[in-house]
């Protein structure tokens, strides 16, 4: 197996787990803080951000590890492109 082949298989694990653990604190955010023990928030509002946060970044990793080799430079502003030019360092 290569690294490559290695790199990809664990952006793809973590972000399927990203993804069901944000769907999950997106749906039941009092009862994921009863399962997993920790003090029952008073609103929701933290825990849905929080699944929120974390469906985005398994969403992100879901695309750069199906991105390819010519696209796989990161999400930015514009979403994934090669052909972003960067602003050249000052050193």
């Amino acid at each position: 197996m290569t690294l490559q082949r290695h790199h990809k298989r664990q952006l793809i694990l973590d972000g399927i787990v990203n993804l069901l653990l944000g769907l999950l604190l997106l749906l039941f955010p009092f009862g994921m803080a009863k399962l997993l023990g920790v003090p029952e928030p008073g609103l929701n509002f933290y825990p849905s951000i929080l699944g929120a946060v974390l469906f985005g970044i398994g969403v992100t990793l879901l695309l750069e590890a199906y991105a390819g080799k010519k696209a796989s430079v990161g999400l930015g502003w514009r979403g994934p492109s090669s052909s972003i030019s960067a602003v050249p360092a000052p050193f």
